[in-house]
């Protein structure tokens, strides 16, 4: 789903920082992208464990909602940048986030590497 099909609404995070999804990607693969943009991100600012709070959020609220109205979903990547970009291509000015996780029926389990 390109970016000028999606409402820009704020949403606001458990760490208290607001965001807002950007873009949808489907892999065709059962996997799904969620980026999102929230102004003055910065990575490491957050302490790890808030910023995963923040992206494990996005995925329950996000990704298990689409997944429930398309079905077939395994696995979501939930970004996070303080700008929009174009997804593939390398912008060094752009602040970046992402974590991956599998989709259970009613909650997205984080996948460590």
């Amino acid at each position: 789903m390109p970016h000028s099909a999606l409402a820009r609404e704020n949403v606001k995070l458990p760490s208290g920082a607001e965001a807002y999804l950007y873009e949808v990607i489907g892999q065709g693969t059962g996997e799904l992208r969620l980026r999102y943009v929230s102004a003055g991100f910065k990575p490491g600012a957050l302490a790890p464990d808030d910023l995963l709070a923040d992206m494990t959020f996005l995925c329950e609220n996000n990704a298990l909602v689409l997944d429930g109205r398309a079905g077939g979903l395994e696995r979501a990547i939930v970004s996070m940048a303080d700008r929009e970009a174009e997804f593939g291509v390398l912008n060094t000015d752009v602040r970046q986030s992402f974590e991956a996780f599998t989709l259970d029926e009613t909650t997205c389990i984080w996948e460590a590497f």
